[in-house]
């Protein structure tokens, strides 16, 4: 996955940023979930971006790993 390859490979001592465009209407939100969870585990900041007019608030703070980060 790409926090297994990708995140050991960053440079240490900066912050680490994930950044999410979404419509926010997942077709499976534990997943998405899952997967936001994980990276918030491993230290990133999860931002969520939701694009369009249709767009799921709870998606939005499901993902993202601070209610500041929407």
């Amino acid at each position: 996955s790409f926090l297994n390859n990708q995140l050991p490979q960053a440079r240490p001592n900066v912050r680490h940023v994930l950044i999410v465009l979404t419509d926010g209407n997942s077709q499976k939100l534990d997943v998405t979930k899952a997967a936001a969870d994980r990276a918030a585990e491993r230290g990133l900041y999860v931002f969520a971006i939701g694009v369009g007019n249709r767009i799921s608030e709870e998606e939005l703070h499901n993902i993202a790993s601070d209610d500041r980060y929407i």
